[in-house]
This record gives C-alpha cells, structure tokens and sequence, in this order.
C-alpha cells in the first residue's frame, strides 16, 4: 500500500529518457558473489561487487569503475 499526497500518474510514471539505464547482474563462479555491471558506449562497467569473501575485495579486476570483462595483459 502505498500512502502519497502526489496522484498516482506521477508516483508510478515511468523514468525519464536520461536516467541511468539498469544495472546487469553477472555470477561469479559458482557462488553467490556477484557483480552489477553498468552498461556503457564501450561494454559494460563494474558499478559494485556483491560478495562475502574479503579477499575479492582487493582484486583490482573487481574494482568500481573498471571495464568488463578485464583484459587480458
């Protein structure tokens, strides 16, 4: 129930043409870890990581902002 001085056209209209697309989901492995991936011009982009194992936490691959899928070097 959704309690709203605004009329419901407004409330439940759609999001405007400029907003942010959504974000993808991505497994990792077997697990539960997971990326959200931003789509972009040029592939997508980690927007966060979603994990319980802190070690992920520091794999740069892994890190905000970064393309995906990681090149290889």
């Amino acid at each position: 129930m959704l309690y709203s001085i605004l009329p419901p056209e407004i409330v439940l209209e759609p999001p405007p043409a400029w907003a942010a697309p959504p974000l993808r989901e991505e497994p990792l492995g077997p697990g539960p870890d997971r990326l959200l991936l931003r789509p972009g011009p040029h592939g997508a982009v980690v927007e966060r990581l979603v994990t319980t194992d802190p070690r992920r936490y520091l794999d740069p691959r892994l890190a905000p902002g970064t393309p995906y899928p990681p090149r290889a070097r």
